[in-house]
């Protein structure tokens, strides 16, 4: 059974890891993309994008176009701020990093209570056979 614990916290924990360092690359991709200050025409990417048949069904197509001005506007906006915005990955990877320790530690913590646990919880020996009685004969 403490085995059984270590290993799930095994399974556990690179499950951990592997979504941090994830996340990490993520972040760093993505900052070292929008710090590169790379041109992109916001309105033909997304103006490109093809609305399916049977959502336009019912739908009002000028309902649509707004939406996609909307969001090349709002992705205009931000086109400014994208090398600052990249910037950001400097202090986010040193704390995605210390979240990760902190779940990690809290994973070994819990682990090593649960493994004291069962290490305490040995079963109980079975009673003393019952001493015959005086009066009974065979």
């Amino acid at each position: 059974m403490k085995a059984l614990v270590w290993v799930m916290t095994a399974v556990v924990l690179l499950l951990w890891t592997a979504g941090a360092a994830l996340l990490a690359l993520l972040v760093h991709g993505l900052g070292a993309w929008l710090s590169g200050g790379a041109g992109i025409d916001w309105a033909a990417w997304v103006s490109s994008w093809s609305v399916p048949t049977w959502l336009l069904f019912g739908m009002d197509t000028s309902w649509l176009q707004s939406l996609q001005l909307l969001l090349v506007d709002m992705l205009d906006s931000l086109h400014g701020a994208a090398p600052e915005l990249g910037g950001l990955s400097g202090w986010l990877l040193p704390l995605i990093g210390v979240f990760w320790a902190i779940g990690a530690l809290l994973m070994l913590g819990l682990a090593w209570l649960i493994h004291r646990l069962v290490a305490d919880s040995k079963p109980s020996p079975p009673p003393p056979p019952a001493a015959p009685s005086a009066g009974m004969t065979r």
